[in-house]
């Protein structure tokens, strides 16, 4: 794990001097000449995007998707904005821009709402005196539903929340019985950043709450019966999101990490504490469908020196 941890800081600390040092073309480019057209405005701005669309042709399509404003593609008079990069969210994907240029602005920012189905499996790994543990807890799935609410029309800051509740299965590897567990809770609310020179960087911090089941491993290694105990922890995160744009759709990679700031139990004296990360990854597959996987591995301490980490897939849909 702690070279997972490495590999994570490495990349952030690799992708930090591009996130601040933007040397690509504006997101928004206005046309400088009298007359021109739309072929032209790609042709200017193509050196920027060339990593993403080596074709000029496939450029200009983009153009056209990215710019519904446009009437006249062959006469575009000089002071027309024209988005020449990916305008759309860079946190859900979700196919809207500000309209620039002629065309009536929304009085409000919008927002857009997003919903999700998972399956994970996660493993519990426990140690107590000289003892170790190994437990399961795996989701057969897990709903959730969450937004994206942009403080301005550019959407630089903006508000994202999610909510989720697992529904598992547990089982100990030391112990034939399979054991009710209550359903995992989690939420979240981050205040998020997009970089005005390149929209498909952003960071975030906020806070995350999780409630889950432990099993009382501490007493199962003197003979006592299988239970489990709720845990309610509260962390402060903070994240890096990049969009990458293989074959002209977003691909979301997101890192975050989390220090515990409180941790409660109902069984008094055993609660935890510790810290977590997250790696996630979604694509956009059609217009308002994506497929995500995850990966998220806890460090806690508490009765016992407890490692989760669980994998998941599932599928994601926009609603607006």
């Amino acid at each position: 794990m702690r070279v997972l941890k490495s590999l994570i800081f490495y990349f952030l600390l690799i992708q930090g001097p591009n996130v601040l040092a933007f040397d690509s073309e504006p997101l928004i480019y206005e046309v400088e000449a009298n007359e021109t057209s739309l072929e032209e405005v790609a042709r200017i701005n193509h050196d920027g995007i060339k990593n993403r669309y080596p074709k000029i042709e496939d450029y200009i399509e983009k153009l056209k998707e990215w710019n519904p404003h446009l009437k006249n593609l062959n006469k575009i008079f000089m002071g027309t904005e024209v988005y020449v990069d990916y305008p759309y969210s860079p946190n859900t994907g979700h196919a809207w821009a500000p309209k620039i240029f002629w065309a009536a602005r929304p009085t409000q920012p919008r927002y857009s709402l997003f919903g999700f189905m998972t399956t994970s499996a996660g493993t519990f790994t426990e140690k107590v005196s000289t003892v170790t543990v190994t437990s399961k807890q795996n989701s057969p799935i897990t709903v959730g539903f969450g937004g994206n609410y942009p403080f301005d029309d550019a959407r630089i800051w903006s508000l994202n929340s999610s909510f989720y509740i697992s529904y598992l299965t547990g089982q100990t590897t030391n112990r034939a019985e399979e054991v009710s567990i209550d359903p995992e809770v989690g939420l979240n609310l981050y205040l998020q950043y997009a970089f005005p020179g390149n929209p498909l960087y952003s960071v975030y911090s906020g806070v995350d709450v999780e409630r889950f089941s432990t099993f009382n491993t501490d007493d199962l290694i003197t003979g006592a019966s299988i239970d489990t105990r709720t845990q309610l922890l509260s962390f402060a995160t903070v994240g890096f999101n990049k969009i990458f744009m293989p074959f002209g759709k977003p691909f979301l990679f997101k890192a975050s990490y989390s220090f515990g700031v409180s941790g409660s139990s109902d069984a008094s004296g055993k609660e935890f504490t510790g810290d977590k990360y997250m790696l996630y990854l979604s694509y956009k597959i059609f217009s308002q469908v994506m497929i995500h996987a995850l990966f998220k591995h806890h460090s806690l301490s508490g009765p016992t020196e407890l490692a989760i980490t669980r994998y998941g897939a599932g599928i994601g849909w926009s609603f607006r």
